[in-house]
C-alpha cells in the first residue's frame, strides 16, 4: 500500500461540486490541470484513482472525449482559474482548482501542499495569492473562511468533516465466528450493504478491514493489491489471488441510525472450521491474540450451538480477549419457531457455558441478521427482489410479536438510549425488535448491562 489507510475514511465532495454546471470542454481543461499536479507530485494508487473519480464524475458519458494534452501549464490553467462563475460576476472557480488539487495530492500533507502552493502562484496572478495564502490557512491550519472564498464554502465544509473524522480515533470491532454462524450477514446488516460474500463455500483466508467514511458520497472504495475509489458490489465481493497479502480493504457510508462517538472499523476474519481449513483457524487465531481491537464480537448460529468447533474455538476467545472486550452474539433467530425453540433458554444455556469457561457477566446480544438487512434495504430505499419481498413482510409480523421481539432481552440502558434514536417507522421497529439497533448502540456508544 504506497498510500496512508486512513485516507480510506475521506469521503469525495463531487456531488455539488461547480465544475460539474459547465460544458464539457471546460470539464476537460480543468481536469487537465488536475492530473498534471498528480502525475508531477502525486505517483500513488489514491491520488489517481481520486482523479479517476474527478473524471467520471465531471464527464459521465462523455468521458471518452477526455484527453490529456502535456502543454505548458501556465496556458492550460488560464482558461480554468479565469473563467467567471455563472450568475456571480466577481467569483471564480480558480479557488475550486486550488482546493482540489490539496484534497486529491495531499489532503494530509500540509508540507507538500506548500509545495503546490508555490507552483500554483506562478500560475495565477499576484493579485490573489493573499486569498491562496488564506484558502491554506483554512484548509491546514483550520482558520475560518476569508471574505472572497464564497465559492468554496461545500468544498470547505467538506474538506473539514473529513478532517474531524480522519482525525479520531477509529474504533476496530472484530468480527469471529464458527462456519455458518452467519458472521457476513450480520457484517451487512451493520454496514447497511453488501461489502461481504455470505455463501458457506466463499469464505477465504483473507482478513477484511472495513472502514466507516465521513459521509455519503455515493462511492464505496475497494483495495486489494490494487486501489479502486468507485467499487461496485461485484468488484468487492472478489478477491484477488495475485495478492498475497492477507489483509483486503472495504469502505463505505455506513447506514446506521444510532450517532457514533467514533468512526469505525470492522474486522471480518476467516470462518473458522477445522476439518475444512486449517489456514483460516490460523489467520483468526493469530489476528485474535495481535490485533490492536476494541471490542470483539463472537458470532454463534442459535440453531447449531455447542458444537465442537464452537465450543472449542469459544475457550480459546474466553481465555484470549479481555471480559470487557467480549460481545457474544447469538444470531439466526428469525428461524426459531416458538414453542418448540426457546430464545430464553438459548441466551441461559449460554450465559452457563460463558461461566464455566471464566466469563463472569458475559455481554449476550440475540439477533436476526437476516431481519436486519431487509429492514435496512427498506429504510434507505434498496430494492427488495420478490423472495426477499416475502421475507421482509414474514419477519416483520414476526418480530411484532411479544414472543419474538429481541430487544426484551436487552439492558434498561440499551434502550433508554435507542428511545432517542430519531424517527418511528414499520423498519425502525424491525430493526429493533430484531437485536441489530440494540447491537448497533452498544457498539457505537457501550451501554451497560443494568
Amino acid at each position: 500500500m504506497d498510500f496512508e489507510v486512513d485516507l480510506l475514511s475521506v469521503s469525495h465532495f463531487l456531488e455539488k461540486h461547480p465544475v460539474l454546471l459547465e460544458k464539457v470542454e471546460y470539464k476537460v481543461r480543468y481536469l487537465n490541470v488536475l492530473e498534471y499536479f498528480v502525475r508531477k507530485y502525486s505517483d500513488n494508487q489514491f491520488s489517481k484513482a481520486m482523479l479517476a473519480n474527478y473524471k467520471v464524475a465531471f464527464l459521465g458519458k462523455d468521458i471518452e472525449q477526455y484527453t490529456y494534452r502535456e502543454q505548458e501549464i501556465k496556458r492550460k490553467a488560464k482558461g480554468v482559474t479565469g473563467i467567471k462563475f455563472k450568475g456571480f460576476k466577481l467569483f471564480t472557480y480558480r479557488y475550486s482548482l486550488v482546493c482540489d488539487t490539496f484534497f486529491i495530492n495531499c489532503f494530509r500533507e500540509s508540507l507538500k501542499a506548500t509545495t503546490l502552493l508555490n507552483e500554483i502562484k506562478t500560475i495565477i496572478n499576484k493579485h490573489y495569492h493573499k486569498k491562496l495564502e488564506g484558502l491554506f490557512s483554512v484548509l491546514y491550519q483550520d482558520k475560518p473562511l476569508m471574505n472572497g472564498l464564497d465559492q468554496v464554502t461545500y468544498q470547505v465544509e467538506s474538506w473539514k468533516q473529513n478532517q474531524t473524522y480522519v482525525n479520531q480515533k477509529p474504533k476496530k470491532i472484530l468480527i469471529t465466528a464458527t462456519m455458518s454462524a452467519g458472521k457476513s450477514t450480520l457484517i451487512n446488516a451493520l454496514v447497511g450493504r453488501t461489502v461481504t460474500r455470505t455463501m458457506n463455500d466463499a469464505c477465504t483466508a483473507k482478513l477484511h478491514y472495513i472502514f466507516d467514511k465521513a459521509f455519503e458520497d455515493g462511492f464505496t472504495y475497494g483495495f486489494d493489491k490494487n486501489l479502486n475509489l468507485n467499487a461496485n458490489e461485484t468488484t468487492l465481493l472478489q478477491d484477488d489471488r495475485d495478492n498475497k497479502d492477507i489483509k483486503k480493504y472495504v469502505s463505505t457510508s455506513f447506514r446506521q441510525l444510532v450517532e457514533r462517538q467514533s468512526r469505525l472499523c470492522i474486522i471480518d476474519s476467516p470462518g473458522i472450521n477445522s476439518s475444512l481449513n486449517k489456514d483460516h483457524t490460523k489467520i483468526s487465531e493469530e489476528t485474535i491474540v495481535k490485533e490492536n481491537y476494541d471490542k470483539v464480537l463472537y458470532v454463534i448460529n442459535a440453531e447449531n450451538m455447542g458444537t465442537t468447533d464452537d465450543l472449542k474455538y469459544l475457550r480459546f476467545i474466553c481465555e484470549t480477549v479481555e471480559e470487557d472486550k467480549l460481545i457474544f452474539v447469538i444470531n439466526k433467530l428469525d428461524r426459531f419457531r416458538i414453542p418448540q425453540d426457546s430464545i430464553e433458554e438459548s441466551i441461559g444455556h449460554l450465559k452457563e457455558d460463558l461461566t464455566k469457561l471464566g466469563i463472569k457477566e458475559p455481554l449476550i446480544c440475540p439477533v436476526s441478521s437476516y431481519a436486519g438487512v431487509l429492514a435496512k434495504k427498506k429504510l434507505f430505499d434498496v430494492a427488495l427482489d420478490e423472495d426477499e419481498t416475502d421475507d421482509y413482510l414474514f419477519l416483520k409480523n414476526k418480530f411484532s410479536k411479544e414472543e419474538y421481539n429481541l430487544s426484551q432481552f436487552y439492558s434498561k440502558d440499551v434502550i433508554r438510549k435507542l428511545n432517542k434514536t430519531k424517527g418511528k417507522s414499520p423498519d425502525i421497529e424491525l430493526l429493533k425488535n430484531s437485536g441489530l439497533l440494540c447491537l448497533e448502540q452498544i457498539i457505537s456508544q457501550g451501554a451497560t448491562n443494568e
